[in-house]
């Protein structure tokens, strides 16, 4: 069930792990599904400990199983600065085990992000960024990530957004090497097996033309 609630306070007592609220709906050791980014920037809510990997499917979807021992540390902080600019302040720390895509073992990526967001619902209030504006990184809240017309959204999910942008594209190790090798007119694995090669069905067209 999602945890969708608007606590009258929030504050944090300074324990890893913990928020204090005055909403006994909210579980402190849980990030939230929805919040309303915009009322609880107001409030300051502030956030700490470990979120499951599984919570990040796209992310997960990179990583080595299994999942569920796995969890990314997340440090995050909604406030309002003195522009009334409602800003997400999130580091998010882990080892992320990986596949080489040369070698095709684990390869350890240390996810170390630091995002600072400054975050609005419409284009025009651009403007509040004054001169700074090509220097702050915003993003404009569409109507696809509030949910059902009402200001909530998954900030783990714009989260995960800004971890998949840090992903390295082809991840490989700096000094290994190759899984499959090219003897003669096949492919041999590391442990020697010959591996079949995959016929290019623009091949078989090739071929249609010529006959």
């Amino acid at each position: 069930m999602a945890e969708n609630v608007l606590p009258t306070s929030i504050r944090t007592d300074g324990a890893a792990n913990t928020v204090s609220t005055s909403s006994s709906a909210m579980s402190p050791h849980v990030f939230p599904t929805q919040i309303e980014p915009f009322k609880w920037a107001e409030l300051g809510f502030v956030w700490q400990g470990q979120v499951e990997l599984a919570r990040f499917a796209r992310v997960a979807a990179e990583v080595i199983p299994p999942h569920d021992q796995q969890a990314i540390a997340l440090d995050c902080k909604l406030y309002v600065d003195d522009r009334k600019i409602a800003r997400l302040d999130a580091t998010m720390k882990a080892t992320l085990p990986l596949t080489c895509q040369r070698c095709l073992h684990q390869l350890d990526f240390d996810l170390d992000a630091h995002i600072h967001l400054a975050m609005f619902t419409d284009e025009k209030y651009l403007d509040r960024l004054g001169r700074e504006k090509d220097e702050i990184d915003y993003v404009i809240l569409s109507e696809a990530q509030l949910a059902h017309g009402a200001e909530t959204i998954d900030v783990l999910n714009l989260l995960e957004d800004e971890i998949l942008l840090l992903l390295p594209l082809s991840p490989k190790h700096d000094d290994c090497e190759l899984a499959v090798a090219s003897v003669g007119d096949d492919l041999l694995c590391s442990n020697g097996q010959v591996v079949e090669e995959k016929r290019n069905p623009f091949d078989v067209l090739a071929g249609l033309k010529l006959k």
